[in-house]
């Protein structure tokens, strides 16, 4: 759904669009939660983590809740983690940005908030720069994709949102999740290498290192800037 509304939102579909699918949305998850004993349960347990079962449906939230206090401001050290030894059992995919902020703390959960936005800025860049709808829609859908899921996973670790079951991108255990970012981002990087001007920044500056900042400082900006 976040693909398809990241798509269609820069290829011009009407505000009035988005909000009956909005409202058709929440209706079918209503309805999807109210049908399933499990999904009703996690709901409860978000609306009043006091009340939930603390061996059950409240187990997972609240350990990962421990891991981020424990970790403070910079963290109790990498690999140094206690929760992810037997207490969180989801600690290498769903849940592993808990383990991130007890290891490394805030200072490094805004690390990873901060490279997801670069992630999303690079998306934004690309859309300003192409002309094609075509690209601008396709990078709109991923970005949509990676920086929404990441948003998604880290409001489940930090309470904002129910238990969804959603991996951190590019952090969490590899698998076909993994791949699918893997394959994803290099359709952006393909991208990047075409867009105006990106062709000729990358001919005349030898050097990789020089080549990838000729194509993100533009020549013509870098002299301008001198």
């Amino acid at each position: 759904m976040i693909i398809v509304a990241g798509a269609l939102w820069v290829g011009g579909m009407r505000k009035r669009w988005f909000a009956l699918l909005g409202v058709g949305g929440i209706a079918m998850f209503a309805a999807a939660s109210m049908l399933s004993a499990n999904r009703r349960a996690r709901i409860t347990a978000w609306i009043h983590p006091e009340g939930a079962d603390p061996m059950g449906v409240g187990y997972q939230p609240k350990h990962g809740m421990w891991a981020l206090g424990t970790g403070g401001w910079l963290g109790v050290g990498p690999g140094s983690s206690r929760q992810k030894w037997g207490y969180l059992t989801q600690a290498d995919s769903d849940y592993i940005f808990a383990v991130l902020g007890e290891e490394f703390g805030l200072v490094g959960t805004l690390v990873v908030i901060a490279l997801f936005a670069g992630i999303g800025a690079c998306c934004l860049r690309l859309m300003r720069r192409h002309t094609s709808l075509y690209v601008v829609a396709t990078t709109s859908a991923i970005g949509a994709w990676i920086v929404g899921q990441a948003i998604i996973n880290m409001g489940v670790v930090t309470g904002a949102l129910p238990v969804l079951g959603v991996p951190l991108p590019l952090v969490s255990r590899g698998g076909t999740a993994l791949v699918s970012v893997l394959l994803a981002i290099g359709v952006l990087l393909a991208f990047a290498r075409h867009e105006p001007g990106a062709q000729e920044a990358l001919s005349t500056s030898p050097g990789a290192l020089r080549r990838s900042l000729a194509v993100i400082v533009p020549r013509r900006n870098r002299a301008r800037d001198k």
